[in-house]
């Protein structure tokens, strides 16, 4: 006869991280230099639990990444070593018991350039417009400016 008071095992759920942060680009990309960068975004990102957002404009760049905290160690070291990346300043970092995206999204001006491109993203790109684009950026560096502010306090 079975035990009633035995505990049941829970399996070990991996710590999810959350990371955002917001910077400038090294150089102002061409056209096809800043889909090589969603593009590059994506693969670090797929199949690897990861979910949230890219956004770029050619002259910042903001993400929000969710993931469990090796994969989220791996992929903040590729994107501190990221010669595209210039001046990054994160406004978030914490450990979450829920994720805010259920997937991993790429917000692009040019979205119907991006899946041209890149038929492989079909289905994550969301077609933004500039004017939204520069709103969510701006509202990003905003964000992290007052997070950088009050760190100092």
């Amino acid at each position: 006869m079975s035990n009633n008071n035995q505990r049941l095992v829970q399996p070990e759920i991996p710590r999810t991280i959350r990371l955002g942060f917001v910077g400038d680009c090294s150089n102002i990309p061409s056209t096809t230099s800043l889909m090589k960068f969603y593009y590059d975004s994506f693969t670090l990102s797929v199949g690897r639990g990861i979910t949230g957002v890219f956004i770029c404009d050619g002259k910042r760049v903001g993400q929000v990444l969710e993931g469990d905290e090796s994969t989220m160690d791996e992929i903040w070291s590729a994107i501190a070593k990221d010669g595209r990346y210039k001046k990054i300043n994160i406004f978030e970092k914490k450990l979450s018991n829920i994720r805010l995206y259920d997937s991993w999204n790429l917000h692009v001006k040019d979205g119907l350039i991006m899946t041209l491109l890149y038929p492989q993203c079909y289905g994550i790109v969301n077609e933004i417009n500039a004017d939204s684009t520069e709103e969510i950026l701006g509202i990003m560096h905003s964000y992290s400016v007052l997070v950088e502010s009050h760190s100092h306090a």
